[in-house]
């Protein structure tokens, strides 16, 4: 065969070195986060943000592997999440003094990672978490029921060689429609639509 006929065949084998070069083998990891940031919601039509808003969660993250290109990530875990509007009333909410909302969800999420190095990757993810929600103001009314939100997960990890991990972690989260303030603001049909965005740090080992 000629020389020149061999030239498709080369590239191509290059091509495919190139692409399959595992820059991170596969991996668990299992992490602890804190965040704060704004978190703004609607009650009944009218639109307020908690003065104080966090979110603390674990969760399990794991992989086949990170190419050169890239990789798939996946995981679930557990947040907690709390805000608390301290102004309520300002936003024409008569008869209360505030809000106070607290989540607990399962999350669930899979996405895309990429390395830039073997102990530094970034990872962005979809995320939906399934749970619980609890509303209640200054007065003592409140009401619970199922909750759901769903977003996007940003986050930028360092591994050390003995396995621990440091990152940044970042949540863009919607939360809408859900029916928690009728009992709260006296009003049938109610309903709580909650948005969050939050920053924080967390810690982790890969196992």
């Amino acid at each position: 065969m000629p020389r020149f006929g061999l030239l498709p065949f080369t590239l191509a084998a290059l091509t495919t070195s190139v692409l399959a070069e595992e820059r991170v083998p596969s991996f668990v990891d299992m992490r602890l986060n804190a965040q704060g940031g704004t978190s703004g919601y609607k009650v009944d039509g009218s639109s307020l943000t908690h003065d104080i808003s966090g979110r603390l969660g674990v969760s399990w993250t794991g992989s086949l592997g990170i190419q050169r290109w890239g990789g798939v990530v996946w995981g679930l875990g557990g947040t907690w999440g709390y805000g608390k509007d301290e102004n309520a009333d300002n936003a024409g909410q008569a008869g209360t003094n505030d809000y106070t909302i607290q989540t607990g969800t399962l999350d669930l999420f899979i996405g895309y990672a990429y390395a830039f190095r073997e102990l530094l990757q970034i990872e962005i993810m979809p995320v939906v978490g399934l749970g619980k929600a609890w509303l209640r103001n200054s007065n003592g009314l409140s009401d619970a029921d199922a909750y759901i939100e769903y977003g996007l997960r940003g986050n930028l990890t360092w591994t050390m060689n003995s396995g621990l991990q440091f990152g940044v972690v970042s949540d863009f989260l919607l939360a809408p429609d859900n029916n928690l303030s009728s009992n709260v603001s006296g009003r049938p049909g109610g309903d709580f639509d909650n948005t969050r965005f939050a920053v924080g740090a967390f810690i982790g080992v890969r196992l």
